[in-house]
């Protein structure tokens, strides 16, 4: 069993939707081979401090204001190098931009591999909704030393794949399709299509999402000789502003919220619902995707993320470019229910062996063990 580090721009101090479970799910999956340590940066807890999360050892900073990171930073510096001097770190494994950073500078000073996860909005900009850690200046040239720096670099789609290589050319041969993975069984979906549809909407309440966009569609949006039921689950930033735009709206409960749920009772809502509908500008893999694929769930979203892989797999995956498309493709999918819901159930078992997180772990140990031959030493793979 080896000692590794995991550095990421913040972490939580119990489940509770602030952070992605798929993130949680494969560290949690590696601890099980490896001993893991996370290191967290900034945001959350608020507190910071050490603390124990399921089988992982957090050291986290708390949020940073200027004159906290003056200690808080040392701080973690301080613990990085005690735990390192008490069972010294094989590896570093930074997630995200921040992390990647973090996790390129530990690894010069202590002279160690490094291999990082682009999980999110690192190789994009999309400037009409400022997002994207490219957009600006300073982060383009330390993302592309960070990338250089690296031993290996994740990515859990094809699509994202392509866009790192857009970015950093030089890195494509590190580059490593290892996707994040679901908790098997998925919920097959037990609900039988009929003449009420019910759409769910999965999104962190964000600009990414196109949200904002979305609404207004789905609330024009009819279906010949039924009912259209719509359930938006989610949380974040623009949960008030959805709010006021469902207010501004007749919707006539159309429309539902639905905050966080624990992930085990949220699985249930992909079998009381008989499409998932994603209008996200953009994803680096794309969870709910997969998560509804499994279990048995049609699917209507934007060419991002993992759309593209699930359709070639055999989901009843389709995708649309703009918003304006929506209500046609509703129209066509609603017709074809029974067809599509037929063909997602097919797929099902195509998407766990694909998917699950004992595969995906799997590519994880593999990379882990191909950074480990720096010391000259095998690592288990499994």
């Amino acid at each position: 069993m080896a000692h590794i580090a995991w550095i990421t721009n913040g972490f939580p101090e119990k489940p509770d939707g602030s952070y992605t479970p798929a993130v949680i799910n494969m560290m949690v999956a590696l601890s099980k081979v490896h001993r893991i340590t996370v290191f967290a940066i900034g945001h959350r807890p608020s507190q910071g401090g050490r603390y124990a999360f399921h089988s992982l050892d957090v050291v986290a900073t708390g949020t940073l204001t200027p004159l906290k990171a003056v200690i808080r930073l040392p701080w973690l510096l301080y613990h990085f190098y005690r735990l390192h001097r008490r069972e010294r770190f094989m590896l570093i494994h930074g997630i995200w931009h921040l992390g990647s950073l973090w996790a390129v500078l530990l690894g010069r000073c202590f002279r160690l591999p490094v291999i990082l996860s682009m999980l999110g909005g690192e190789a994009v900009h999309l400037p009409h909704i400022g997002y994207g850690v490219i957009g600006k200046r300073h982060w383009r040239w330390i993302l592309r030393r960070c990338l250089q720096a690296a031993q290996a670099v994740t990515v859990g789609s094809e699509y994202y794949r392509k866009r790192l290589v857009a970015f950093a050319p030089d890195v494509a041969a590190k580059l490593h399709l290892a996707p994040l993975g679901i908790q098997p069984p998925v919920v097959a979906s037990s609900r039988q299509p009929g003449r009420e549809f019910r759409l769910l909407v999965v999104a962190a309440m964000q600009p990414v999402k196109n949200l904002e966009g979305l609404l207004p569609v789905l609330a024009a949006c009819e279906i010949p000789d039924g009912r259209l039921r719509i359930t938006l689950a989610g949380e974040g930033p623009l949960a008030g502003r959805i709010q006021e735009l469902l207010r501004r709206y007749p919707v006539d409960g159309k429309i539902v919220l639905s905050g966080w749920q624990p992930p085990e009772r949220f699985q249930q809502e992909y079998g009381r619902h008989d499409l998932l509908l994603s209008a996200s500008f953009h994803e680096a893999q794309g969870m709910a995707m997969v998560e509804a694929a499994a279990a048995g769930l049609p699917i209507l979203a934007t060419p991002v993320g993992v759309a593209a892989e699930l359709k070639k797999i055999g989901a009843a995956v389709v995708t649309f470019d703009t918003v304006t498309q929506i209500p046609d493709k509703l129209d066509e999918m609603y017709r074809q229910r029974h067809k599509l819901r037929d063909k997602a159930m097919q797929a099902r078992q195509a998407v766990i062996n694909r998917y699950g997180l004992g595969r995906t772990a799997a590519a994880y140990l593999r990379l882990y063990a191909e950074a480990a031959k720096w010391y000259e030493i095998p690592l288990p793979v499994s």
